[in-house]
């Protein structure tokens, strides 16, 4: 092999080296712009801000609630979450690692009573975020209330539980991956 050939040779290895150094810093961008996207989201939820959640999806964006197969415009979405504010007051956290493909984000999250004597049920669900430029085209989540108390002194959110098995009957490959993170806990 003359040194022309070395030199070609190195210089490609350097090349490749180069791109999957590149390619791992995109990885690492896309995960820190997701997770910045999700904590701000949260955020905006514990501090029951209307304006701040429906902020984060595109004008012409949605929301769709899984459980009741309800998609929302980003306009109603802000109507529903004032009312819902004002009567359920929880603190949300993410739970588990936050997904990103670069067009899509997937994460956990808990929802808990903020009143210590609270007979509300804490929420788990998954949310997967479709989106479009530094917005959310499509917000979809899926959630369970988990009811603890004697069915007798449940309050409303009962009413709101779906069991998995309900989810499952409604499931697309789409919805697949929000599934599994939420089950993934278990």
């Amino acid at each position: 092999m003359g040194n022309g050939c070395l030199g070609l040779v190195i210089h490609s290895v350097y090349l490749a080296r180069l791109t999957s150094a590149a390619a791992e810093f995109m990885k690492f961008m896309k995960k820190v712009e997701a997770t910045s996207f999700v904590t701000s989201y949260i955020e905006a939820w514990n501090e029951q801000d209307a304006s701040s959640v429906t902020e984060h999806l595109c004008p012409n964006g949605h929301y769709i609630d899984e459980v009741f197969q309800q998609q929302i415009s980003r306009e109603a979405l802000f109507e529903e979450l004032v009312d819902y504010f004002q009567s359920d007051h929880y603190f949300y956290e993410v739970t588990g690692d936050i997904l990103t493909n670069g067009k899509t984000i997937a994460f956990q999250y808990c929802a808990k009573p903020m009143a210590p004597d609270s007979r509300t049920a804490i929420w788990h669900g998954a949310e997967f975020i479709t989106l479009r430029g530094n917005s959310a085209l499509e917000i979809r989540d899926y959630y369970q209330a988990r009811v603890s108390l004697p069915r007798s002194q449940r309050g409303d959110d009962a009413a709101r539980s779906v069991s998995y098995t309900h989810l499952r009957a409604h499931e697309t490959s789409l919805h697949l991956g929000c599934r599994l993170l939420v089950e993934k806990k278990r």
